[in-house]
């Protein structure tokens, strides 16, 4: 498998580096918050609910991120118009 999936990415070079697991990660990511962490633990396989918790460690820290870029340029806009 892994061989058949290197040989498939090498076609492209915007694909070089990925792999298989990131498919994964890149899926249960995307699915914390649309569905429970219980269904989603069961849909990766994981024995443990402590693995798919990670996920949802992830996207909260992605949240964070984003809701601090955003204040960031909302205040430099103000700063900018009070000016």
């Amino acid at each position: 498998m892994h061989d058949y999936w290197r040989e498939t990415t090498n076609k492209y070079p915007h694909l070089q580096g990925v792999r298989i697991h990131d498919l994964r990660h890149t899926f249960a990511t995307e699915r914390v918050g649309l569905i429970s962490i219980e269904e989603l633990c069961s849909l990766m396989g994981h024995e443990s609910i402590q693995t798919t918790l990670r996920y949802a460690k992830v996207t909260s820290q992605k949240s964070e991120s984003a809701a601090r870029h955003a204040l960031n340029i909302l205040i430099n806009s103000d700063q900018k118009a009070d000016l």
